[in-house]
């Protein structure tokens, strides 16, 4: 009929997901953890890079990267970077391009440290990202900066990430940021990067190994969208709205 347009069903079901940048924590639930990728200056003979599924670290990849002559006053820094293909189900945790101070030195993986994980027999699920920093050891401090999210084909990202932070234990000890798709996307089925400079720093013995470290973690839960988010048309419901306006101006210049 003259006039008349339609849209392809197909062409709704191909809008690709949303990942929402620096959600507010309140507006996410009922969170499960996928894993977690660690960077952490701990005790001498500890591990300071760790890859692990759900909240036990035991028995998965890590690496032993960072050691001391003298006492346990030093940084670390490193190119902090977490990538995932989904065709094979493969994550890369790398540490890169690192650089020591003080006491601190590198163990024999050097300032380059990569772990590679298949998880294609695992079956993850996750939509929400979880950036988590912690310094609560006696005169530790933690910062990163460059803090960057790539979405793969068919995800697309919206918001601003907060691109800088800091904790420290004589100020704020804990800093964390989250990104979130809708609940029951899977992340798992896009390909995706996250990366950040990361600086850690000690005064003291960091022997429980958790008090000064920097993470990313994806978790299975539910987005509630409490914000700015609610009044945005979703892409296809507003192109729907665009074509029912212009139907009827047609119609009505038809005469119809």
């Amino acid at each position: 009929m003259a006039g008349v347009i339609c849209v392809n069903a197909g062409f709704a079901q191909s809008v690709p997901p949303t990942v929402y940048l620096n959600v507010d924590a309140s507006e996410l639930s009922n969170m499960n953890v996928a894993f977690v990728a660690r960077d952490r200056i701990s005790r001498a003979g500890s591990v300071d890079q760790m890859f692990f599924l759900g909240t036990n670290p035991a028995g998965y990849p890590a690496n032993d990267i960072i050691g001391y002559s003298g006492g346990f006053v030093g940084s670390s820094t490193y190119n902090f970077t977490l990538s995932y293909t989904a065709n094979d189900s493969t994550y890369r945790f790398g540490l890169t391009d690192g650089v020591v101070s003080g006491n601190a030195f590198f163990r024999g993986n050097g300032a380059n440290s990569t772990i590679t994980y298949d998880a294609s027999a695992k079956n993850l699920a996750y939509n929400i990202f979880h950036i988590y920093g912690v310094a609560n050891s006696s005169g530790s401090s933690l910062s990163f900066d460059n803090l960057v999210f790539v979405p793969g084909a068919g995800l697309i990202s919206s918001g601003i990430v907060e691109a800088s932070g800091m904790a420290s234990a004589s100020g704020t000890p804990i800093y964390d940021q989250w990104f979130a798709a809708p609940t029951g996307v899977n992340l798992a089925d896009f390909d995706w990067s996250i990366s950040a400079n990361v600086q850690l720093n000690t005064t003291t013995n960091p022997s429980s190994g958790e008090g000064i470290k920097f993470e990313i973690s994806t978790k299975n839960g539910v987005f509630t969208p409490q914000s700015s988010i609610n009044s945005v048309p979703e892409p296809v419901s507003s192109l729907l709205v665009t074509f029912g306006v212009l139907l009827v101006s047609l119609t009505r210049r038809r005469g119809l």
